[in-house]
């Protein structure tokens, strides 16, 4: 009997690890997803901005074509604060763009190297 109570009490600690490993691996998966989601909602948010700032452009460039032919039209404060609305979103999007940019030069890079190293083999 004693072969089979070892044989037995390992079972039962194979089945106990394996229950905490599909535990783990069920969090790490949760979490997993939760970080995709915010990375998302990131992207998300950039590509709005980058949306945004090219439709105040586009809006800046012909409203100032526009009211070049009928005239200088006095400027409330509304319409102040929707300039400075402009360049705000215009501007984070310059800046959202320039960080992207570095972060896809770096994760080029990362990715150019190892490669780089495979091929030539120092003699």
């Amino acid at each position: 009997m004693g072969r089979l109570t070892d044989d037995m009490t390992r079972l039962v600690g194979e089945i106990h690890a394996g229950r905490n490993d599909r535990g783990r691996l069920t969090q790490d998966l949760k979490q997993a997803a939760a970080e995709m989601k915010r990375a998302v909602a990131g992207l998300r948010g950039a590509f709005a901005a980058d949306l945004a700032g090219a439709r105040a452009a586009w809006v800046g460039a012909g409203a100032a074509g526009s009211r070049g032919a009928a005239g200088p039209e006095p400027a409330g404060a509304g319409e102040w604060q929707t300039v400075a609305e402009r360049q705000d979103v215009l501007r984070e999007a310059a800046e959202e763009r320039r960080r992207l940019e570095a972060e896809r030069r770096v994760r080029d890079e990362a990715h150019a190297t190892p490669k780089a190293r495979g091929r030539h083999r120092p003699r």
